[in-house]
């Protein structure tokens, strides 16, 4: 790895630990600024990546997020990986866990993992080579983490206020790694009824219904017992043309800069991974 990826890898996984820790993606480089004592135009730079890290700037913002430089590390570490939810057979009993792919397929490795019928599980190598006929492929494993009981009853709660099905669809199959119930909504009553009984950590909002916008949806997310929920806008007025109220509502309701429709599923399923990630 180069230097520059070095220097995006560690700016990315510092931004996570910010989102993390409650500061929304459009204010952490003001954060920078203020603990590291340098300009805004610096502090983008290095949120963005552009700027390599000094390492005591960076031990100074990991301590002002309740952190160590050796933690953060091993996140970044991890971030190079995939990660997947398995299966370990361990005295005839399967465990959940979270393993950290390589993208050097067939290393040589006591176990590895390979998918069955679209479920991960951890196999040693050796038995893998006797069914190599079986199996079109294998991935070695960098990292196990043991899911305990308590880790996957808690789920992350993602709504989405849509009328486009594929939405729901297409992150429903794509976030089945992670622990996510996923509720679609098309009218606003029932949105803001949810937002009151049982609010969500994920918002993804068509910005238009109809002829209201969900700009006071997003005051009460801002209200509700979950305020520091991750609002993700979609709208078909993105570009030279911003509707003024989506501006009031990125400065006043700390939301992403708005996606513009029809939204490019993939892009967005980034965007959740590096949230889903940081949690």
């Amino acid at each position: 790895m180069n230097t520059i990826d070095i220097t995006k890898t560690i700016s990315m996984a510092l931004s996570e630990v910010m989102t993390s820790e409650g500061i929304v993606k459009n204010k952490q480089a003001e954060y920078i600024r203020n603990i590291i004592g340098i300009s805004s135009v610096q502090a983008h730079r290095k949120l963005n990546g552009t700027v390599p890290w000094d390492i005591k700037q960076l031990e100074k913002m990991l301590l002002s997020l309740n952190n160590s430089l050796s933690n953060f590390f091993l996140k970044v570490e991890r971030n190079e990986y995939q990660k997947v939810q398995a299966k370990l057979l361990i005295n005839g009993v399967n465990s959940n866990c979270l393993i950290y792919l390589s993208n050097e397929a067939n290393s040589e490795t006591a176990v590895a993992a390979v998918k069955i019928n679209n479920d991960w599980k951890i196999i040693s190598t050796t038995e893998i080579k006797k069914n190599i006929e079986i199996y079109n492929g294998y991935k070695s494993i960098k990292l196990i983490e043991p899911l305990t009981n308590a880790s996957l009853k808690k789920k992350t709660s993602l709504v989405i206020l849509d009328d486009d099905i594929n939405i729901v669809e297409f992150l429903t199959k794509e976030l089945n790694t992670y622990e996510i119930d996923i509720e679609g909504y098309t009218k606003l009553d029932e949105l803001n009824k949810k937002i009151l009984n049982s609010p969500a950590e994920i918002y993804i909002l068509d910005w238009l219904i109809g002829t209201t916008t969900v700009f006071n949806s997003i005051r009460k997310i801002r209200e509700s017992q979950k305020p520091n929920a991750l609002i993700i806008v979609l709208t078909g007025q993105c570009g030279d043309v911003v509707d003024s109220e989506i501006l009031t509502a990125i400065k006043e309701y700390d939301i992403s800069s708005p996606l513009e429709k029809p939204v490019r599923l993939p892009i967005l399923k980034h965007y959740l991974d590096r949230y889903l990630e940081a949690k």
